[in-house]
């Protein structure tokens, strides 16, 4: 799962993923990311430093 706000980094980084063989799942917002992490069985994720609603660490804790 990639957790990005910037439209454009998270579509690039998605298709390089799926390029590889993944299935990406995308989230624009940490309590975005959350909400669907816990709906998925989600095995990594990246997330943006600067998250416009959360701290990042604070994304990493609650997953």
């Amino acid at each position: 799962m990639i957790i990005e706000d910037n439209q454009d980094s998270a579509e690039m980084l998605g298709m390089l993923l799926e390029f590889n063989g993944h299935v990406v799942y995308g989230a624009n917002s940490g309590s975005a990311g959350l909400s669907l992490a816990s709906k998925l069985d989600v095995d990594f994720v990246l997330t943006d430093l600067g998250l416009p609603d959360m701290n990042e660490i604070d994304v990493i804790r609650a997953l």
